[in-house]
């Protein structure tokens, strides 16, 4: 046999014995197929669901506060009479030239202001204590009073009359409010000028026993028409903010105070007073509002 066709017969007994060895299953079914020389990629396994975080349990609800078994009563804060005093600058204190002092006079200019025309009454101060705003006055002085009362509020004390002030939307006046109030410009004497004391003016020693209903004294207005600056009872004012608390004066005198000490510019000083506490049967008090 020529080599030429032996090599082709070995060529295809070789294809058929390699189609054998790949395949075991009988002649009658289809060959397996053969492995492949590149391997088939690995796939990445599915990731894992994120967990559903719990939702957080609602709070219980509060209970409702209990009802106040006695709430203070709605009062409506009275209104308050008061002139307007115009800004500028003013004398202040004791002019020597003018008057026997040894002080000094100083000018002092303010903002326009408002003061009350007249010193809180009793009727308008039980007000404020009916509606728990305000302290009850000191023992020694008839409480609760007349419904209608135009008696000047006294033993009072002076936290007693700034809760008053602040209830009414003011303030108790300074210093230098009240003096410019009660002489004006042109540095006079008293509210009602340089003439001396006369019972006429105000409610003062020799002329009365006791204190008298606001504005009793019409001839004793001031400049701007504020009354009973002088005499009645005495007035709380404001001086300054210091560390032991508030540095205070009472200014006008009372119906119990020596004529010779009663003037716009002889207040009584006192300092760090314990504001709960003191008060007496001579002083009241008025109150002013910045513009």
């Amino acid at each position: 046999m020529p080599l030429r066709r032996l090599a082709v017969s070995a060529l295809i007994a070789g294809s058929i014995t390699l189609t054998l060895a790949c395949s075991s299953d009988p002649p009658t079914a289809l060959p397996k197929p053969c492995p492949s020389a590149v391997p088939e990629p690995e796939t990445e396994p599915d990731p894992e669901p994120e967990p559903v975080p719990e939702p957080k349990p609602k709070p219980e609800p509060k209970p409702d506060p209990k009802p106040d078994p006695d709430p203070p009563p709605d009062i409506t804060p009275p209104v308050r009479e008061s002139v307007p005093v115009k800004a500028g600058a003013f004398s202040s204190g004791c002019d020597s030239e003018r008057f026997v002092c040894a002080g000094v006079a100083t000018q002092i200019t303010l903002p326009a202001y408002t003061i009350d025309r007249f010193e809180v009454t009793e009727s308008e101060y039980a007000l404020c204590v009916q509606a728990r705003r305000c302290p009850a006055p000191q023992p020694g002085v008839s409480w609760p009073p007349a419904a209608e009362s135009k008696l000047p509020v006294r033993n009072v004390s002076m936290l007693g009359a700034q809760r008053f002030c602040h209830w009414v939307g003011e303030q108790l006046p300074t210093a230098a409010q009240w003096e410019k109030a009660a002489r004006g410009t042109d540095g006079r004497k008293f509210p009602w000028g340089d003439e001396e004391l006369h019972c006429r003016y105000a409610a003062i020693k020799d002329c009365v026993t006791q204190p008298q209903a606001v504005g009793s004294a019409p001839d004793g207005v001031s400049p701007y028409g504020a009354l009973d600056m002088i005499g009645n009872v005495s007035e709380f004012v404001a001086i300054a903010q210091s560390g032991n608390g508030v540095d205070f004066s009472k200014n006008g005198g009372s119906y119990l105070t020596n004529p010779s000490f009663l003037n716009i510019f002889f207040p009584q000083i006192g300092a760090a007073i314990d504001q709960e506490r003191t008060a007496d049967l001579e002083t009241g008090f008025r109150c002013a509002r910045w513009q």
